[in-house]
Protein backbone atom coordinates (compact mmCIF):
# COMPACT_ATOMS: atom_id res chain seq x y z
CA UNK A 1 0.00 0.00 0.00
CA UNK A 2 1.35 3.69 -0.41
CA UNK A 3 1.61 5.97 2.61
CA UNK A 4 -0.27 8.98 2.01
CA UNK A 5 2.39 11.36 2.94
CA UNK A 6 4.33 9.96 -0.18
CA UNK A 7 1.40 10.38 -2.72
CA UNK A 8 1.39 14.08 -1.41
CA UNK A 9 5.08 14.36 -1.67
CA UNK A 10 5.51 12.63 -5.40
CA UNK A 11 3.13 15.09 -6.48
CA UNK A 12 5.72 18.30 -5.87
CA UNK A 13 9.57 16.50 -6.04
CA UNK A 14 11.80 14.63 -8.04
CA UNK A 15 11.04 11.13 -7.06
CA UNK A 16 14.91 10.24 -8.69
CA UNK A 17 13.09 6.84 -9.82
CA UNK A 18 11.81 5.50 -6.28
CA UNK A 19 8.28 5.03 -4.80
CA UNK A 20 7.63 5.12 -1.57
CA UNK A 21 5.86 2.65 -0.02
CA UNK A 22 4.33 1.59 3.52
CA UNK A 23 6.63 -1.11 5.32
CA UNK A 24 6.07 -2.63 8.60
CA UNK A 25 5.33 0.78 10.19
CA UNK A 26 3.92 4.07 9.03
CA UNK A 27 7.48 5.61 9.75
CA UNK A 28 9.64 3.25 7.65
CA UNK A 29 9.76 3.15 4.26
CA UNK A 30 10.62 0.98 1.31
CA UNK A 31 11.73 2.48 -1.88
CA UNK A 32 11.24 0.39 -5.10
CA UNK A 33 12.02 1.23 -9.13
CA UNK A 34 9.65 2.79 -10.88
CA UNK A 35 11.22 3.80 -13.47
CA UNK A 36 9.80 1.45 -16.12
CA UNK A 37 8.02 3.69 -17.88
CA UNK A 38 9.41 6.03 -20.36
CA UNK A 39 6.14 8.11 -21.73
CA UNK A 40 5.35 11.67 -22.21
CA UNK A 41 1.47 12.23 -21.40
CA UNK A 42 -0.50 15.04 -22.05
CA UNK A 43 -3.64 14.53 -19.97
CA UNK A 44 -6.88 16.56 -21.09
CA UNK A 45 -9.55 17.10 -18.32
CA UNK A 46 -11.61 19.54 -17.92
CA UNK A 47 -12.86 18.50 -15.03
CA UNK A 48 -10.67 18.68 -11.71
CA UNK A 49 -11.01 15.76 -9.38
CA UNK A 50 -10.63 13.24 -12.63
CA UNK A 51 -7.62 15.17 -14.01
CA UNK A 52 -6.30 14.89 -10.61
CA UNK A 53 -7.15 11.09 -10.51
CA UNK A 54 -4.64 10.20 -13.43
CA UNK A 55 -1.98 13.03 -12.48
CA UNK A 56 -2.05 10.81 -9.33
CA UNK A 57 -1.47 7.70 -11.53
CA UNK A 58 0.82 9.17 -13.22
CA UNK A 59 3.20 10.10 -10.40
CA UNK A 60 2.57 6.63 -8.60
CA UNK A 61 3.87 5.27 -12.14
CA UNK A 62 6.70 7.25 -11.91
CA UNK A 63 6.00 9.26 -15.54
CA UNK A 64 8.37 12.18 -15.79
CA UNK A 65 6.90 13.88 -18.24
CA UNK A 66 3.60 14.83 -17.60
CA UNK A 67 1.77 17.52 -19.30
CA UNK A 68 -1.88 18.93 -17.77
CA UNK A 69 -4.69 20.74 -20.20
CA UNK A 70 -7.62 22.16 -19.02
CA UNK A 71 -8.62 23.54 -21.95
CA UNK A 72 -9.23 22.06 -25.95
CA UNK A 73 -6.68 24.91 -26.85
CA UNK A 74 -3.87 23.93 -24.15
CA UNK A 75 -4.30 20.00 -25.69
CA UNK A 76 -3.30 21.61 -29.13
CA UNK A 77 -1.00 23.33 -27.82
CA UNK A 78 0.91 20.62 -25.76
CA UNK A 79 0.38 17.51 -28.51
CA UNK A 80 1.82 19.77 -31.49
CA UNK A 81 4.68 20.64 -29.40
CA UNK A 82 5.06 17.12 -27.77
CA UNK A 83 4.75 15.19 -31.25
CA UNK A 84 8.17 16.73 -32.13
CA UNK A 85 10.31 16.38 -29.22
CA UNK A 86 11.76 12.58 -27.95
CA UNK A 87 11.01 10.88 -31.51
CA UNK A 88 12.07 7.63 -29.48
CA UNK A 89 9.43 7.46 -26.57
CA UNK A 90 5.58 7.10 -27.09
CA UNK A 91 3.33 9.74 -26.60
CA UNK A 92 0.16 9.10 -24.79
CA UNK A 93 -2.68 11.43 -24.49
CA UNK A 94 -5.94 11.55 -22.17
CA UNK A 95 -8.99 12.69 -22.76
CA UNK A 96 -11.45 13.96 -20.87
CA UNK A 97 -13.97 15.30 -22.84
CA UNK A 98 -15.62 13.32 -25.90
CA UNK A 99 -15.99 16.73 -28.31
CA UNK A 100 -11.85 17.38 -27.68
CA UNK A 101 -10.97 13.63 -29.55
CA UNK A 102 -12.20 14.79 -32.74
CA UNK A 103 -9.85 17.86 -32.37
CA UNK A 104 -7.00 15.70 -32.22
CA UNK A 105 -7.52 14.58 -35.89
CA UNK A 106 -6.97 18.09 -36.73
CA UNK A 107 -3.57 18.39 -36.22
CA UNK A 108 -0.74 18.04 -38.92
CA UNK A 109 0.47 14.06 -39.29
CA UNK A 110 3.87 15.17 -39.02
CA UNK A 111 6.13 13.69 -35.99
CA UNK A 112 4.80 10.90 -32.98
CA UNK A 113 1.50 9.61 -33.35
CA UNK A 114 -0.38 9.82 -30.12
CA UNK A 115 -1.78 7.16 -28.29
CA UNK A 116 -5.26 8.25 -27.11
CA UNK A 117 -7.01 7.24 -23.96
CA UNK A 118 -10.91 8.35 -24.01
CA UNK A 119 -11.25 9.10 -20.25
CA UNK A 120 -14.68 10.23 -21.19
CA UNK A 121 -18.18 8.85 -19.24
CA UNK A 122 -19.50 8.12 -22.87
CA UNK A 123 -19.81 5.28 -24.79
CA UNK A 124 -17.67 4.16 -27.38
CA UNK A 125 -15.18 6.11 -29.44
CA UNK A 126 -12.37 6.09 -31.89
CA UNK A 127 -9.51 6.14 -29.19
CA UNK A 128 -6.90 2.90 -28.90
CA UNK A 129 -7.95 3.10 -25.26
CA UNK A 130 -11.03 3.31 -22.88
CA UNK A 131 -10.36 4.28 -19.07
CA UNK A 132 -12.30 5.76 -16.43
CA UNK A 133 -10.15 8.16 -13.81
CA UNK A 134 -12.06 5.81 -11.11
CA UNK A 135 -9.45 2.84 -12.52
CA UNK A 136 -6.81 1.10 -10.51
CA UNK A 137 -3.37 2.05 -10.42
CA UNK A 138 -2.91 -1.81 -12.36
CA UNK A 139 -5.27 -0.76 -14.89
CA UNK A 140 -3.84 2.53 -15.81
CA UNK A 141 -0.16 1.09 -15.29
CA UNK A 142 -1.87 -1.84 -18.42
CA UNK A 143 -2.64 0.82 -20.44
CA UNK A 144 0.99 2.48 -20.51
CA UNK A 145 2.10 -0.94 -21.29
CA UNK A 146 -0.18 -1.02 -24.24
CA UNK A 147 0.91 2.34 -24.81
CA UNK A 148 4.92 0.82 -24.89
CA UNK A 149 3.63 -1.78 -27.53
CA UNK A 150 1.78 -0.04 -29.57
CA UNK A 151 4.17 2.60 -29.93
CA UNK A 152 7.09 0.01 -31.00
CA UNK A 153 4.77 -1.88 -33.00
CA UNK A 154 4.06 1.83 -35.12
CA UNK A 155 7.44 2.48 -35.25
CA UNK A 156 8.98 -0.78 -37.01
CA UNK A 157 10.34 -0.38 -40.17
CA UNK A 158 8.44 -2.64 -42.51
CA UNK A 159 10.23 -3.35 -45.88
Amino acid sequence: AIHTRCLTLTMWIDRKDSECSTAASDDEYVHRDVGKFHIDVVIAIEECACRFAFERYSAIAGLRSVVSAMTVSDLLTAVDTLRLANPDRPLMVVVGERHWLSKLKSLPSQGRIPFVVDASDTGRSESHAKLAASCTQKEFETVLSRCHWWFDLVSLDWP
